[in-house]
């Protein structure tokens, strides 16, 4: 009987676990990139090579800093939840003292002088606010941005 217990109470805690858990999708084909401060350097084929690939980055050379635009080309079967932003692969010097998502400063530093990822987790009006376009402000001159991965979630589990 007790044995019965115990099998019973950890079905329902794995079952309650598991059932609280949403996968969450990394999937690069489905995000455009854009801006107008990025499209005046690069085109758009440049822009998704240069954020997929390792060793490559986006640039930028105003005074002010830059905008990048997340396009969710998917928006009817996806939605964006987060955002996820790497920083400082080539250089520490010429990485954006904070990025700004939906008006929230996140700050970036770098306490062991490496390289590091940015995440940025969306409340739920923000990834209603993000059905199709987010943007990201990167404010600092002369910066680059070396990835970005856009996390998305199935509609009908983020709608439920």
């Amino acid at each position: 009987m007790l044995m019965m217990y115990l099998v019973i109470r950890t079905l329902s805690y794995v079952l309650y676990t598991t059932s609280c858990l949403l996968p969450v999708y990394f999937l690069p084909h489905v995000a455009q990139f854009g801006g107008a401060d990025i499209l005046h350097i690069y085109n758009r084929g440049q822009v998704k090579t240069r954020l997929n690939a390792s060793g490559l980055y986006l640039a930028n050379n105003k005074p002010g800093g830059f905008f990048v635009e997340v396009t969710n080309t998917l928006a009817s079967t996806m939605v964006m939840v987060g955002v996820r932003v790497l920083l400082g692969s080539q250089s520490l010097e010429k990485v954006p003292s904070f990025i700004e998502v939906f008006g929230r400063t996140h700050p970036v530093s770098f306490p062991a002088g490496m390289s590091r990822w940015v995440d940025v987790p969306f409340a739920r009006e923000e990834s209603l606010q993000a059905d199709k376009t987010l943007t990201i402000n990167c404010k600092y001159a002369h910066s680059t941005l070396h990835c970005v991965h856009a996390r998305q979630l199935v509609a009908d589990q983020f709608y439920y």
